[in-house]
Protein backbone atom coordinates (compact mmCIF):
# COMPACT_ATOMS: atom_id res chain seq x y z
CA UNK A 1 0.00 0.00 0.00
CA UNK A 2 1.48 3.37 -1.03
CA UNK A 3 1.61 6.42 1.24
CA UNK A 4 -1.33 8.17 -0.42
CA UNK A 5 -3.62 5.20 0.12
CA UNK A 6 -2.31 4.63 3.64
CA UNK A 7 -2.88 8.30 4.45
CA UNK A 8 -6.48 7.93 3.29
CA UNK A 9 -6.97 4.87 5.50
CA UNK A 10 -5.34 6.44 8.56
CA UNK A 11 -6.62 10.03 8.39
CA UNK A 12 -9.75 10.03 6.25
CA UNK A 13 -11.66 6.76 6.36
CA UNK A 14 -11.39 6.54 10.14
CA UNK A 15 -13.01 3.13 10.58
CA UNK A 16 -11.28 1.05 13.23
CA UNK A 17 -12.82 -2.17 11.91
CA UNK A 18 -10.89 -1.67 8.66
CA UNK A 19 -7.53 -1.15 10.39
CA UNK A 20 -6.87 -4.67 11.62
CA UNK A 21 -3.63 -4.97 9.64
CA UNK A 22 -1.96 -2.18 11.60
CA UNK A 23 -4.25 -1.74 14.58
CA UNK A 24 -1.63 -2.75 17.14
CA UNK A 25 0.77 -0.14 15.71
CA UNK A 26 -1.57 2.84 16.02
CA UNK A 27 -3.82 2.07 18.99
CA UNK A 28 -3.34 4.17 22.10
CA UNK A 29 -5.01 3.09 25.32
CA UNK A 30 -7.55 5.62 26.61
CA UNK A 31 -7.78 6.70 30.23
CA UNK A 32 -8.89 3.87 32.58
CA UNK A 33 -8.21 1.18 29.97
CA UNK A 34 -6.76 -1.21 32.54
CA UNK A 35 -9.87 -0.84 34.67
CA UNK A 36 -12.25 -1.25 31.74
CA UNK A 37 -10.55 -4.51 30.76
CA UNK A 38 -11.27 -5.94 34.22
CA UNK A 39 -13.56 -8.90 34.84
CA UNK A 40 -16.69 -6.96 35.76
CA UNK A 41 -19.43 -6.22 33.27
CA UNK A 42 -18.98 -2.64 32.12
CA UNK A 43 -20.85 0.04 30.21
CA UNK A 44 -18.59 2.49 28.36
CA UNK A 45 -20.23 5.68 27.07
CA UNK A 46 -18.54 7.56 24.27
CA UNK A 47 -19.44 10.20 21.72
CA UNK A 48 -19.41 9.49 18.01
CA UNK A 49 -15.75 9.44 16.98
CA UNK A 50 -14.44 8.77 20.49
CA UNK A 51 -13.00 5.38 19.57
CA UNK A 52 -15.57 2.93 20.96
CA UNK A 53 -14.97 0.40 18.18
CA UNK A 54 -11.20 0.72 18.59
CA UNK A 55 -11.66 0.10 22.32
CA UNK A 56 -13.76 -2.96 21.60
CA UNK A 57 -11.05 -4.31 19.30
CA UNK A 58 -8.39 -3.61 21.93
CA UNK A 59 -10.42 -5.41 24.58
CA UNK A 60 -10.75 -8.39 22.28
CA UNK A 61 -7.02 -8.42 21.61
CA UNK A 62 -6.29 -8.28 25.34
CA UNK A 63 -8.81 -10.96 26.25
CA UNK A 64 -7.86 -13.47 23.57
CA UNK A 65 -4.58 -15.25 24.25
CA UNK A 66 -4.71 -17.56 21.26
CA UNK A 67 -1.69 -19.68 22.13
CA UNK A 68 -2.62 -20.39 25.72
CA UNK A 69 -5.37 -22.40 27.42
CA UNK A 70 -7.94 -20.81 29.66
CA UNK A 71 -8.64 -17.99 27.26
CA UNK A 72 -12.11 -16.51 27.11
CA UNK A 73 -14.70 -17.09 24.44
CA UNK A 74 -15.08 -13.66 22.82
CA UNK A 75 -18.48 -12.85 21.36
CA UNK A 76 -18.96 -9.71 19.26
CA UNK A 77 -22.62 -8.70 19.22
CA UNK A 78 -24.43 -5.83 17.52
CA UNK A 79 -28.00 -6.00 18.87
CA UNK A 80 -30.81 -5.35 16.42
CA UNK A 81 -34.11 -3.70 17.30
CA UNK A 82 -37.30 -5.65 16.56
CA UNK A 83 -39.13 -4.61 13.40
CA UNK A 84 -42.28 -4.05 15.43
CA UNK A 85 -42.55 -2.66 18.95
CA UNK A 86 -43.53 -5.62 21.13
CA UNK A 87 -44.01 -5.56 24.88
CA UNK A 88 -40.74 -4.86 26.64
CA UNK A 89 -40.51 -8.39 28.09
CA UNK A 90 -40.82 -9.80 24.57
CA UNK A 91 -38.23 -7.32 23.29
CA UNK A 92 -35.73 -8.39 25.94
CA UNK A 93 -36.47 -12.00 25.05
CA UNK A 94 -35.61 -11.15 21.44
CA UNK A 95 -32.25 -9.78 22.52
CA UNK A 96 -31.51 -12.80 24.68
CA UNK A 97 -32.25 -15.01 21.68
CA UNK A 98 -29.86 -12.94 19.56
CA UNK A 99 -27.23 -13.16 22.28
CA UNK A 100 -27.38 -16.94 22.54
CA UNK A 101 -27.21 -17.18 18.74
CA UNK A 102 -23.94 -15.22 18.51
CA UNK A 103 -22.59 -17.22 21.47
CA UNK A 104 -23.31 -20.45 19.60
CA UNK A 105 -21.54 -19.18 16.48
CA UNK A 106 -18.52 -18.07 18.52
CA UNK A 107 -18.44 -21.48 20.19
CA UNK A 108 -18.34 -23.20 16.80
CA UNK A 109 -15.44 -21.00 15.75
CA UNK A 110 -13.58 -21.82 18.96
CA UNK A 111 -14.07 -25.58 18.58
CA UNK A 112 -12.99 -25.40 14.94
CA UNK A 113 -9.79 -23.65 16.05
CA UNK A 114 -9.15 -25.84 19.12
CA UNK A 115 -10.78 -29.21 18.23
CA UNK A 116 -8.62 -31.11 20.71
CA UNK A 117 -10.24 -29.32 23.61
CA UNK A 118 -13.64 -30.54 22.54
CA UNK A 119 -12.58 -34.13 21.89
CA UNK A 120 -10.75 -34.29 25.24
CA UNK A 121 -13.76 -33.03 27.19
CA UNK A 122 -16.05 -35.38 29.15
CA UNK A 123 -19.09 -36.81 27.40
CA UNK A 124 -21.51 -34.55 29.27
CA UNK A 125 -19.60 -31.48 28.05
CA UNK A 126 -19.76 -32.64 24.44
CA UNK A 127 -23.47 -33.37 24.74
CA UNK A 128 -24.06 -29.96 26.32
CA UNK A 129 -22.26 -28.27 23.43
CA UNK A 130 -24.25 -30.25 20.85
CA UNK A 131 -27.50 -29.36 22.62
CA UNK A 132 -26.59 -25.69 22.97
CA UNK A 133 -25.53 -25.22 19.33
CA UNK A 134 -28.51 -27.06 17.89
CA UNK A 135 -30.93 -25.27 20.21
CA UNK A 136 -29.74 -21.69 19.83
CA UNK A 137 -27.84 -21.31 16.54
CA UNK A 138 -30.12 -19.56 14.09
CA UNK A 139 -29.90 -19.69 10.32
CA UNK A 140 -28.54 -22.40 8.05
CA UNK A 141 -25.88 -24.40 9.93
CA UNK A 142 -24.22 -25.57 6.69
CA UNK A 143 -23.85 -21.95 5.57
CA UNK A 144 -22.24 -21.05 8.88
CA UNK A 145 -19.84 -23.96 8.51
CA UNK A 146 -18.84 -22.95 4.98
CA UNK A 147 -17.81 -19.56 6.33
CA UNK A 148 -15.85 -21.13 9.18
CA UNK A 149 -13.90 -23.53 6.96
CA UNK A 150 -11.40 -20.83 6.00
CA UNK A 151 -10.69 -20.06 9.66
CA UNK A 152 -10.61 -23.52 11.20
CA UNK A 153 -8.34 -26.54 11.15
CA UNK A 154 -9.38 -29.43 8.85
CA UNK A 155 -9.98 -31.70 11.83
CA UNK A 156 -11.97 -28.91 13.43
CA UNK A 157 -14.23 -28.63 10.37
CA UNK A 158 -14.88 -32.37 10.54
CA UNK A 159 -15.91 -32.10 14.18
CA UNK A 160 -18.17 -29.14 13.46
CA UNK A 161 -19.98 -31.02 10.71
CA UNK A 162 -20.59 -33.96 13.02
CA UNK A 163 -21.56 -31.68 15.89
CA UNK A 164 -24.18 -29.73 13.94
CA UNK A 165 -25.81 -32.85 12.48
CA UNK A 166 -25.84 -35.04 15.60
CA UNK A 167 -29.32 -35.27 17.19
CA UNK A 168 -29.13 -33.30 20.45
CA UNK A 169 -30.00 -34.91 23.76
CA UNK A 170 -32.29 -32.96 26.14
CA UNK A 171 -29.64 -31.52 28.45
CA UNK A 172 -32.12 -29.06 29.98
CA UNK A 173 -35.90 -28.98 29.98
CA UNK A 174 -37.88 -27.04 27.38
CA UNK A 175 -38.36 -23.29 27.92
CA UNK A 176 -35.52 -23.16 30.41
CA UNK A 177 -34.62 -19.55 31.35
CA UNK A 178 -31.74 -18.11 29.35
CA UNK A 179 -29.83 -17.33 32.52
CA UNK A 180 -29.79 -21.05 33.36
CA UNK A 181 -28.61 -21.80 29.83
CA UNK A 182 -25.74 -19.36 30.23
CA UNK A 183 -24.68 -20.99 33.51
CA UNK A 184 -24.71 -24.41 31.85
CA UNK A 185 -22.69 -23.06 28.92
CA UNK A 186 -20.06 -21.51 31.18
CA UNK A 187 -19.71 -24.76 33.15
CA UNK A 188 -19.16 -26.72 29.94
CA UNK A 189 -16.67 -24.21 28.58
CA UNK A 190 -14.59 -24.31 31.73
CA UNK A 191 -14.19 -28.08 31.30
CA UNK A 192 -12.82 -27.24 27.82
CA UNK A 193 -10.18 -24.93 29.34
CA UNK A 194 -12.18 -21.80 28.47
CA UNK A 195 -12.38 -19.41 31.40
CA UNK A 196 -15.72 -17.88 30.45
CA UNK A 197 -17.65 -15.78 27.95
CA UNK A 198 -16.94 -12.12 27.17
CA UNK A 199 -19.65 -10.41 25.14
CA UNK A 200 -18.51 -7.19 23.42
CA UNK A 201 -21.47 -5.03 22.36
CA UNK A 202 -20.89 -2.25 19.84
CA UNK A 203 -22.34 -0.54 16.79
CA UNK A 204 -25.57 0.89 18.24
CA UNK A 205 -25.28 4.38 16.70
CA UNK A 206 -27.60 3.55 13.74
CA UNK A 207 -30.32 2.53 16.17
CA UNK A 208 -29.95 5.81 18.06
CA UNK A 209 -30.71 7.67 14.84
CA UNK A 210 -33.56 5.31 13.93
CA UNK A 211 -35.38 5.08 17.28
CA UNK A 212 -33.47 6.32 20.30
CA UNK A 213 -36.50 5.93 22.55
CA UNK A 214 -37.04 2.26 21.82
CA UNK A 215 -33.32 1.51 22.05
CA UNK A 216 -33.09 3.22 25.44
CA UNK A 217 -36.10 1.33 26.80
CA UNK A 218 -34.71 -2.01 25.61
CA UNK A 219 -31.28 -1.33 27.08
CA UNK A 220 -32.76 -0.38 30.43
CA UNK A 221 -34.91 -3.51 30.49
CA UNK A 222 -32.00 -5.69 29.35
CA UNK A 223 -29.60 -4.27 31.94
CA UNK A 224 -32.24 -4.81 34.61
CA UNK A 225 -32.03 -8.57 33.97
CA UNK A 226 -29.85 -8.79 37.06
CA UNK A 227 -29.29 -12.52 37.13
CA UNK A 228 -27.65 -12.26 33.72
CA UNK A 229 -24.77 -10.37 35.32
CA UNK A 230 -24.41 -12.58 38.39
CA UNK A 231 -22.72 -15.45 36.57
CA UNK A 232 -19.00 -14.80 37.23
CA UNK A 233 -17.91 -16.44 33.99
CA UNK A 234 -20.17 -14.29 31.82
CA UNK A 235 -18.99 -10.70 31.24
CA UNK A 236 -20.53 -8.00 29.07
CA UNK A 237 -18.70 -4.93 27.80
CA UNK A 238 -21.13 -2.47 26.24
CA UNK A 239 -19.93 0.43 24.06
CA UNK A 240 -22.86 2.87 24.08
CA UNK A 241 -23.39 6.32 22.53
CA UNK A 242 -23.24 9.26 24.92
CA UNK A 243 -26.60 10.48 23.59
CA UNK A 244 -28.47 7.79 25.52
CA UNK A 245 -26.37 7.94 28.69
CA UNK A 246 -28.80 10.00 30.83
CA UNK A 247 -31.58 7.46 30.40
CA UNK A 248 -29.52 4.26 30.50
CA UNK A 249 -27.64 5.05 33.73
CA UNK A 250 -30.92 4.77 35.62
CA UNK A 251 -31.35 1.09 34.72
CA UNK A 252 -31.56 -1.42 37.54
CA UNK A 253 -28.33 -3.20 36.68
CA UNK A 254 -26.32 0.01 36.93
CA UNK A 255 -28.12 1.40 39.96
CA UNK A 256 -27.49 -1.84 41.83
CA UNK A 257 -23.82 -1.81 40.78
CA UNK A 258 -24.07 -5.03 38.77
CA UNK A 259 -22.22 -3.12 36.05
CA UNK A 260 -19.52 -0.48 36.18
CA UNK A 261 -19.88 2.74 34.18
CA UNK A 262 -17.08 4.61 32.42
CA UNK A 263 -16.93 7.51 30.02
CA UNK A 264 -14.46 7.21 27.18
CA UNK A 265 -12.20 10.21 27.68
CA UNK A 266 -8.94 11.34 26.07
CA UNK A 267 -6.22 13.66 27.25
CA UNK A 268 -4.28 15.91 24.84
CA UNK A 269 -1.14 13.88 25.55
CA UNK A 270 -2.78 10.59 24.49
CA UNK A 271 -4.39 12.18 21.43
CA UNK A 272 -1.00 13.58 20.41
CA UNK A 273 0.47 10.12 20.80
CA UNK A 274 -2.33 8.71 18.66
CA UNK A 275 -1.59 11.20 15.88
CA UNK A 276 2.14 10.62 16.01
CA UNK A 277 1.79 6.84 15.79
CA UNK A 278 -0.23 7.21 12.59
CA UNK A 279 2.23 9.69 11.16
CA UNK A 280 5.09 7.33 11.92
CA UNK A 281 3.29 4.50 10.15
CA UNK A 282 2.64 6.59 7.02
CA UNK A 283 6.33 7.51 6.65
CA UNK A 284 7.77 4.25 7.90
CA UNK A 285 9.51 5.68 10.96
CA UNK A 286 9.66 4.20 14.42
CA UNK A 287 9.02 7.64 15.89
CA UNK A 288 7.42 10.82 14.61
CA UNK A 289 6.30 14.04 16.23
CA UNK A 290 3.85 16.77 15.31
CA UNK A 291 6.83 19.13 15.04
CA UNK A 292 8.15 16.94 12.20
CA UNK A 293 4.90 17.66 10.37
CA UNK A 294 4.42 21.35 11.21
CA UNK A 295 6.39 23.85 13.28
CA UNK A 296 3.44 26.18 14.02
CA UNK A 297 3.46 26.80 17.80
CA UNK A 298 -0.33 27.08 18.05
CA UNK A 299 -1.10 23.80 16.26
CA UNK A 300 -1.55 21.77 19.44
CA UNK A 301 -3.81 24.36 21.19
CA UNK A 302 -5.85 24.58 17.97
CA UNK A 303 -6.33 20.80 17.91
CA UNK A 304 -7.28 20.85 21.56
CA UNK A 305 -9.90 23.57 20.97
CA UNK A 306 -11.53 22.24 17.81
CA UNK A 307 -10.86 18.51 18.03
CA UNK A 308 -13.29 18.04 20.90
CA UNK A 309 -10.90 15.72 22.75
CA UNK A 310 -11.95 13.03 20.25
CA UNK A 311 -9.64 10.87 18.11
CA UNK A 312 -11.81 11.45 15.04
CA UNK A 313 -11.81 15.20 15.62
CA UNK A 314 -8.03 15.42 15.83
CA UNK A 315 -7.49 13.14 12.84
CA UNK A 316 -9.90 15.11 10.66
CA UNK A 317 -8.21 18.39 11.53
CA UNK A 318 -4.72 17.08 10.82
CA UNK A 319 -5.60 15.48 7.49
CA UNK A 320 -5.12 18.65 5.33
CA UNK A 321 -1.66 19.13 6.85
CA UNK A 322 -0.70 15.53 6.14
CA UNK A 323 -1.93 15.75 2.55
CA UNK A 324 -0.06 19.03 1.95
CA UNK A 325 3.12 17.66 3.51
CA UNK A 326 2.85 14.54 1.37
CA UNK A 327 2.19 16.54 -1.81
CA UNK A 328 5.37 18.57 -1.22
CA UNK A 329 7.50 15.48 -1.09
CA UNK A 330 7.77 15.09 2.71
CA UNK A 331 11.06 17.01 2.89
CA UNK A 332 10.58 19.85 5.38
CA UNK A 333 7.97 20.52 8.10
CA UNK A 334 5.20 22.92 7.20
CA UNK A 335 5.88 26.46 8.41
CA UNK A 336 3.76 28.91 10.38
CA UNK A 337 2.79 30.62 7.11
CA UNK A 338 1.77 27.27 5.60
CA UNK A 339 -0.27 26.53 8.68
CA UNK A 340 -2.12 29.86 8.60
CA UNK A 341 -2.98 29.39 4.93
CA UNK A 342 -4.26 25.84 5.54
CA UNK A 343 -6.23 27.05 8.52
CA UNK A 344 -8.05 29.56 6.30
CA UNK A 345 -8.62 27.10 3.47
CA UNK A 346 -9.70 24.21 5.73
CA UNK A 347 -11.33 25.66 8.85
CA UNK A 348 -13.23 23.31 11.18
CA UNK A 349 -16.78 22.87 9.97
CA UNK A 350 -19.47 24.65 11.95
CA UNK A 351 -22.61 22.80 12.91
CA UNK A 352 -25.51 23.58 15.17
CA UNK A 353 -27.63 21.23 17.26
CA UNK A 354 -30.88 23.16 17.54
CA UNK A 355 -32.39 20.51 19.82
CA UNK A 356 -29.74 21.06 22.50
CA UNK A 357 -28.88 24.63 21.41
CA UNK A 358 -25.20 23.70 21.13
CA UNK A 359 -22.82 25.15 18.55
CA UNK A 360 -19.74 23.23 17.43
CA UNK A 361 -16.66 24.15 15.44
CA UNK A 362 -15.21 20.88 14.32
CA UNK A 363 -15.84 18.65 17.33
CA UNK A 364 -15.30 21.37 19.91
CA UNK A 365 -18.28 23.11 21.49
CA UNK A 366 -18.41 26.91 21.30
CA UNK A 367 -18.99 28.29 24.81
CA UNK A 368 -20.81 31.43 25.92
CA UNK A 369 -23.30 31.77 23.07
CA UNK A 370 -25.35 34.77 24.17
CA UNK A 371 -29.07 34.77 23.18
CA UNK A 372 -28.81 37.66 20.71
CA UNK A 373 -25.94 36.27 18.65
CA UNK A 374 -27.35 32.74 18.92
CA UNK A 375 -30.57 33.91 17.20
CA UNK A 376 -28.55 35.47 14.38
CA UNK A 377 -26.46 32.32 13.97
CA UNK A 378 -29.53 30.06 13.97
CA UNK A 379 -31.14 32.11 11.23
CA UNK A 380 -28.02 32.18 9.06
CA UNK A 381 -27.62 28.42 9.65
CA UNK A 382 -31.19 27.73 8.55
CA UNK A 383 -30.81 29.92 5.43
CA UNK A 384 -27.37 28.66 4.38
CA UNK A 385 -25.84 29.21 1.85
CA UNK A 386 -28.15 32.08 0.90
CA UNK A 387 -27.15 35.68 1.52
CA UNK A 388 -29.38 37.30 4.15
CA UNK A 389 -29.95 41.05 4.09
CA UNK A 390 -29.23 43.10 7.17
CA UNK A 391 -32.91 44.07 7.36
CA UNK A 392 -33.86 40.41 7.26
CA UNK A 393 -31.44 39.63 10.10
CA UNK A 394 -32.89 42.41 12.23
CA UNK A 395 -36.57 41.72 11.73
CA UNK A 396 -36.71 37.95 11.20
CA UNK A 397 -33.68 36.74 13.17
CA UNK A 398 -33.28 39.25 15.99
CA UNK A 399 -36.89 40.33 16.52
CA UNK A 400 -38.44 37.01 15.43
CA UNK A 401 -41.01 38.50 13.05
CA UNK A 402 -42.45 36.49 10.18
CA UNK A 403 -41.96 39.31 7.68
CA UNK A 404 -39.94 42.48 7.01
CA UNK A 405 -41.90 45.74 7.31
CA UNK A 406 -41.52 47.77 4.14
CA UNK A 407 -42.95 51.15 5.09
CA UNK A 408 -43.03 53.51 8.04
CA UNK A 409 -46.79 53.14 8.40
CA UNK A 410 -46.30 49.51 9.47
CA UNK A 411 -46.42 49.32 13.31
CA UNK A 412 -43.42 46.95 13.32
CA UNK A 413 -41.27 49.21 11.14
CA UNK A 414 -38.11 50.81 12.50
CA UNK A 415 -35.78 53.20 10.77
CA UNK A 416 -32.53 51.60 9.53
CA UNK A 417 -30.72 54.38 11.35
CA UNK A 418 -32.04 52.93 14.62
CA UNK A 419 -31.31 49.26 14.05
CA UNK A 420 -28.21 49.27 11.82
CA UNK A 421 -25.83 49.61 14.76
CA UNK A 422 -27.66 46.76 16.54
CA UNK A 423 -26.90 44.38 13.67
CA UNK A 424 -23.32 45.65 13.44
CA UNK A 425 -22.79 44.90 17.13
CA UNK A 426 -24.41 41.46 16.94
CA UNK A 427 -22.34 40.43 13.92
CA UNK A 428 -19.18 41.73 15.60
CA UNK A 429 -19.94 39.74 18.76
CA UNK A 430 -20.78 36.66 16.72
CA UNK A 431 -17.50 36.85 14.83
CA UNK A 432 -15.61 37.41 18.07
CA UNK A 433 -17.23 34.27 19.49
CA UNK A 434 -16.74 31.82 16.63
CA UNK A 435 -14.05 33.20 14.30
CA UNK A 436 -10.42 32.16 14.88
CA UNK A 437 -9.46 35.62 13.57
CA UNK A 438 -12.44 38.04 13.66
CA UNK A 439 -10.56 40.53 11.44
CA UNK A 440 -10.35 37.90 8.70
CA UNK A 441 -13.61 35.92 9.04
CA UNK A 442 -14.10 32.53 7.43
CA UNK A 443 -17.61 31.74 8.72
CA UNK A 444 -19.61 34.99 8.83
CA UNK A 445 -19.03 36.45 5.37
CA UNK A 446 -20.39 39.89 4.41
CA UNK A 447 -20.93 40.99 0.80
CA UNK A 448 -21.12 44.77 0.55
CA UNK A 449 -24.56 45.87 -0.51
CA UNK A 450 -25.87 42.28 -0.65
CA UNK A 451 -25.95 40.79 2.82
CA UNK A 452 -24.39 38.16 5.07
CA UNK A 453 -24.06 34.39 4.72
CA UNK A 454 -22.66 31.46 6.67
CA UNK A 455 -19.85 29.37 5.15
CA UNK A 456 -17.97 26.19 6.03
CA UNK A 457 -21.06 24.64 7.58
CA UNK A 458 -22.14 21.01 7.84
Amino acid sequence: MDRVQLTYMLFDRLRAEHEADWFDQVFVEPVDFETIVGRRSTVVFGADGSGKTALRMALQARIVQTKQPWQHLVVNWQPALPVTQPAMSQAVQTWLTQLLDVCALALLRHIGTWPERFTAAPAWVQETVVWFVNSYLRGDASLHLSRLEELCKPEGVTILRELTTRPPRPVLYADVPETRVITELVNALQRMEVAGVWVLIDGLEPWVDADAGQLTQMLKAFLATLTLFEEPGFVLKLMLPTAIEPAVVTSGGIVRRRLDVYRLEWTPARLTQLLERRLALVWGHTQWTLADLCTAPDLLPWLNSYGGRLPRGWLELVRPLVETYLARGAQQPLTQADWLELQRRHPPRLWLNELTQQVFLGHGEVPDMQPGIYKILCYLYAQRPRLCTRSELFYKAYRGLAYEPQASDDPAWESPRDWSSVIDTLLWRLRKTIEPDPKHPVYIISKRGQGVRLEHVW
